[in-house]
């Protein structure tokens, strides 16, 4: 088989999308906040949308460094939250990651979550990594460049 050459990648394909930090800083948060919508810079957050033109398949990534300054076990949940619903799998059906983290334990934790999520043709979806879940503690997630925060998606796939 034939290696595959740049005429043909269908590009530009619909959903691509990638959003890096850029900040150099971090934004702090606690439970009295939830949901927390994650930044990567003031005003802009890791927050994509499509209009499929047809019934796919949308994969999306996020990762970012989380830290919390007490000295005791915290964890949070990072979600991205699909606006509408996933069309397969309907309401409550958004990917979950939860981080953990001790003031005196370490210094940053990396969370990652991963979604594939079923759009129906002609809707319009949008992505969203959120904080859904905080136990306790003061956080902070970190908002700057070096691909320490990153969403990014290869774009939909028919289904």
């Amino acid at each position: 088989m034939a290696k595959p050459v740049i005429s043909d990648i269908q590009a530009p394909r619909e959903g691509v999308f990638r959003l890096a930090g850029v900040t150099g800083g971090s934004a702090g948060f606690t439970a009295a906040n939830v949901p927390v919508t994650i930044a990567y810079n003031t005003g802009l957050n890791y927050s994509a949308s499509v209009t499929p033109t047809y019934n796919c398949w949308w994969p999306v990534h996020f990762h970012t460094l989380f830290t919390v300054a007490d000295q005791a076990w915290y964890r949070i949940n990072v979600t991205l939250t699909l606006s509408p619903n996933d069309a397969v799998l309907g309401a409550g059906s958004s990917p979950v990651t939860s981080v953990m983290d001790h003031g005196a334990a370490s210094d940053w934790v990396y969370g990652a979550v991963d979604g594939m999520f079923a759009l129906n043709a002609n809707t319009a979806y949008t992505v969203t990594a959120q904080i859904t879940y905080i136990q306790g503690g003061t956080w902070q997630y970190y908002g700057g460049a070096s691909g320490h925060g990153l969403m990014f998606s290869t774009g939909i796939f028919q289904r």
